[in-house]
């Protein structure tokens, strides 16, 4: 990481090579979403297999091809996923300190949709409704799987960038996965377990109101734009 400031100095808005850095930006959240995705769908299929295992008398009457292939599945997933979630922690580090060093090129029209999209996607993902449907045994020390943790960075993001005009109307109009019931969720989530400070629940829930505010105010003037000319005054 002592790497970093040098890179952000590198690769900031004046620099000649921020379509490089607009580039590794982009990558980073194909990866970061990808790896979430991998991790929380295969953690789902985890939980089924452990589930029927758990079942002893059921489990043992199972044909034996159908248990091997079950636990096959299951010692494959036991390679790959916890390297999946590891990088997924890596990965949302790098964007917490990247947001708090360097804003400007998160701000751009290339990057801050894709950003919300992102981010909003991961949250709903981490504090949704479905979330408390994943119960996996060992998800921490086996699976190195650790949503409270995923989640304090996930909104550390946008505690970084809460201030930011361009941010919050890019996260007011992300019509995929925001919605302010989830981030409140996200909210009571982290005051519950203490994952943020008060200082931080107060500025997510700021961001929030104003996301909110932004998104009525968006959808108020796309009504009026839909308003036939007869009907407005002159």
């Amino acid at each position: 990481m002592r790497l970093l400031p040098r890179l952000l100095i590198k690769y900031s808005p004046r620099s000649s090579d921020t379509p490089f850095f607009t580039k590794f930006i982009n990558l980073l959240m194909n990866d970061t979403t990808f790896m979430l995705d991998e991790s929380v769908g295969k953690l789902y299929e985890v939980a089924e297999i452990q589930k029927k295992m758990a079942n002893t008398e059921e489990w043992l009457e199972r044909p034996q091809a159908e248990r091997q292939d079950l636990d096959s599945q299951l010692r494959q997933m036991e390679r790959y996923v916890p390297y999946f979630t590891k990088l997924a922690d890596h990965n949302l580090a790098l964007f917490k300190k990247f947001t708090i060093e360097a804003k400007g090129p998160f701000l751009t029209g290339e990057i801050v949709e894709r950003l919300a999209a992102m981010l909003a996607y991961n949250l709903e993902s981490l504090a949704g409704p479905r979330c408390s449907e994943l119960k996996v045994k060992d998800m921490d020390k086996k699976w190195g799987f650790r949503p409270r943790d995923l989640l304090r960075d996930v909104m550390q993001v946008f505690i970084n960038l809460s201030e930011e005009p361009d941010f919050i109307r890019a996260v007011a109009t992300e019509g995929r996965s925001y919605s302010k019931e989830t981030f409140m969720r996200a909210h009571k989530f982290a005051a519950r377990y203490s994952l943020k400070s008060d200082k931080e629940l107060t500025q997510f829930a700021l961001f929030v109101d104003k996301a909110e505010a932004m998104r009525v105010t968006i959808e108020e003037e796309d009504d009026f734009e839909d308003i036939p000319d007869e009907f407005l005054g002159q």
